[in-house]
């Protein structure tokens, strides 16, 4: 290819100018220097000819120093590299602007991103039309990591976000959705929300349309159901989701499983409720007791020295034995009151259970009970009596519960519970012997879950239950600083739990009980009791048995007759609970008035609590209400006959 000539070149040159001479009249002129955009204009060699006053404001250059570059002096290498730079050749046949990414180099040396449109007005000029872009970069950025950071948020969150059309269609559900709900999302999307249980669709549907009108809910409870059926409780933050107009598309939910906290609270309510029930219950057994007491007294007393051929006699032993029956019940009534423990041993559940279950086995052939006992079981600390009545009355219901017959399996196991499921069951954490009465029968309701527990509730035929079973094994339970819970569903049976704090204490025999023979007397007795029935059986009671008595109807009195004839009184029979002054005082007084006064402690409850700590501080014995005329003379010989008697 020859060189062009100097004429040559000046002709072209002459051409040139007169074209950009044409392009610079008006109204292109006016355009080109008022555009609001950076313009550049470039020969077939990509020299820049020209360049408005946009541009200039931009890049920094003046018109001199830019119209002395070429149009690689301005792009950045790697753009070049990534993408050739077109000339006027290459876009004259183009019908519509070219528009792409640079970054063009700045007067300062920096690198300016901006989008360029090029266009050609002929084969020999072409323009370059750019904006400066880098604040949409840095937006388009900020963007970028917003929505980074909102995916991750959305993918790692603990709570569920769950997204709803207009329709209530899925429209988004994170993998917290997918674990607390069962749902994969690919099962979910664009179809109705699966979760709502059918007795809570009118109730979901009502909050739904008010999301839909533009209202938010805070803290907003509601039952849920999870894939596989089972039902839980969320709470969640549930407000309308708008599109860029405002308008409501549908709603957003952030949930969060309380099903623990909801069964916590539950539990504490029914705890509270249980525990007012159980005062009630308690002051009703203490005062009927008292009424068994003067029955009981009058029926032994009645019957001393009657020939058993005497026609009154059989009636005076029935008397008698419905008593006992009764009192029975005030016994549970007061178990579940928290009477307390009457004698605590160190003990090994599974000697217990085994027994207990072949007991139990021997008369119920129709159905199989089987044992899962641990081998190194921990001990606990229990009245053996009470804690064999609790599996009883497990057993006895699990039987009734399956009147075609079934199976009950009974476990031990060791447990040591954490502080966080323990608040769930109201108990202290620790270790724990777990025992499990399950069966295979009708199940139990849920909706009278709740009320199990609660004394003369009862869902078995009238004369098949006094309905104090399961509340006396709470009782005993609780008193035991344990606790009780039951897990069941209508037609899949049910499973108790016990849970019983273990002791680190060795494993104590248990003593095989003598029937001793009635023992009279003829000591000076002080009886102390707020109710004249108990004193008129009482006395009437010792002098039977051969004592000289003196009564007294509260502690003050008590005191008074003590400071007057103290010396002539071998034992003091003490009501425990009494007004004004109850025992613990009247005992306290009393050791001021002589540290050697013998007591024996009378009452209704049982060693727990108050009637437990007089014991302690040096009470010589105890009596449990209502006691016939052979308890009463063997425990006021015990207490007479020896320097101190346990319970």
């Amino acid at each position: 290819m020859t060189q062009p000539t100097y004429d040559e070149l000046r002709e072209r040159i002459f051409q040139l100018e007169k074209e950009l001479a044409g392009h610079k009249q008006l109204p292109y002129e006016r355009f080109f220097q008022g555009a609001g955009m950076g313009m550049l204009h470039l020969d077939s060699h990509l020299r820049i000819v020209d360049a408005n006053r946009q541009a200039l404001r931009i890049l920094g250059y003046t018109h001199a120093e830019i119209t002395r570059m070429h149009a690689r002096d301005l792009i950045h290498p790697d753009d070049i590299n990534a993408q050739p730079i077109f000339s006027a050749a290459d876009l004259i046949h183009t019908e519509k602007a070219l528009t792409l990414e640079r970054h063009y180099r700045c007067r300062d040396g920096r690198y300016l991103p901006v989008e360029v449109s090029l266009c050609a007005f002929s084969a020999e000029l072409s323009v370059a039309m750019f904006r400066d872009i880098s604040v949409r970069q840095r937006a388009d950025e900020a963007l970028r990591k917003a929505n980074e950071a909102l995916e991750v948020i959305y993918n790692s969150a603990q709570a569920a976000i769950v997204g709803l059309d207009r329709q209530a269609r899925v429209m988004f559900w994170n993998p917290a959705a997918e674990k607390m709900l069962g749902w994969p999302r690919q099962e979910v999307l664009g179809n109705p929300y699966p979760a709502i249980p059918e007795d809570q669709q009118a109730v979901f549907d009502g909050y739904f349309r008010r999301v839909m009108a533009g209202l938010t809910f805070d803290f907003l409870e509601l039952p849920l159901r999870r894939k596989d059926g089972a039902r839980f409780y969320t709470v969640s933050t549930t407000g309308p989701l708008r599109n860029d107009k405002k308008e409501v598309i549908g709603l957003i939910s952030y949930m969060f499983d309380i099903t623990a906290r909801k069964q916590a609270e539950q539990a504490l309510q029914q705890a509270q409720r249980l525990d007012s029930i159980g005062t009630l219950a308690g002051g009703v057994a203490h005062d009927f007791n008292n009424l068994l007491m003067a029955i009981l007294g009058n029926a032994t007393l009645a019957r001393v020295g009657m020939a058993p051929e005497h026609p009154a006699f059989e009636r005076i032993d029935n008397i008698i034995s419905h008593v006992k029956d009764a009192s029975a019940l005030t016994k549970q009534l007061l178990e579940f009151a928290r009477g307390g423990k009457y004698e605590v041993k160190a003990t090994n559940l599974n000697q217990l259970v085994e027994k207990t279950v072949t007991l139990f086995g021997r008369t119920r052939k129709e159905i199989t009970v089987r044992t899962e006992l641990f081998p190194d079981l921990w001990t606990v600390e229990v009245d053996r009596g009470q804690i064999e009545q609790v599996l009883l009355n497990l057993l006895v219901n699990a039987w009734q519960a399956m009147p075609q017959g079934g199976q009950i399996r009974v476990e031990t196991a060791n447990a040591a519970l954490e502080a966080a499921y323990c608040r769930t069951l109201n108990i202290a954490p620790g270790n724990y012997v777990h025992l499990s009465v399950t069966d295979t029968g009708t199940g139990i309701d849920k909706a009278i879950q709740s009320k199990i527990f609660e004394p003369f509730f009862s869902t078995k035929d009238r004369g098949r239950g006094t309905g104090l079973g399961l509340a006396s094994s709470y009782g005993i339970v609780k008193n035991h600083d344990g606790t009780i819970t039951v897990y069941s569903e209508k037609g899949r049976g049910a499973k108790f739990s016990i849970y019983l704090p273990a002791v680190a204490k060795p494993i104590e025999r248990p003593e095989e009980k003598v029937e001793a023979q009635t023992a009279a007397g003829s000591e000076n007795i002080l009886l102390v009791d707020d109710e004249q029935m108990i004193l008129d059986i009482g006395k009437a009671m010792l002098v039977e048995l051969g004592y000289h008595p003196l009564v007294a109807h509260s502690g003050g009195e008590a005191l008074e007759i003590y400071a007057r004839e103290g010396e002539r009184i071998d034992l003091v029979i003490l009501d425990m609970i009494m007004p004004m002054m109850g025992g613990g005082d009247t005992y306290d007084r009393l050791k001021a008035l002589n540290t050697g006064v013998k007591v024996l402690l009378a009452s209704g409850y049982s060693l727990r609590g108050e009637a437990g700590q007089i014991l302690k501080r040096g009470c010589n014995g105890f009596i449990q209400k209502p006691f016939n005329l052979e308890e009463l003379s063997r425990k006021i010989r015990q207490v007479l006959d020896a320097e101190s008697c346990a319970p």
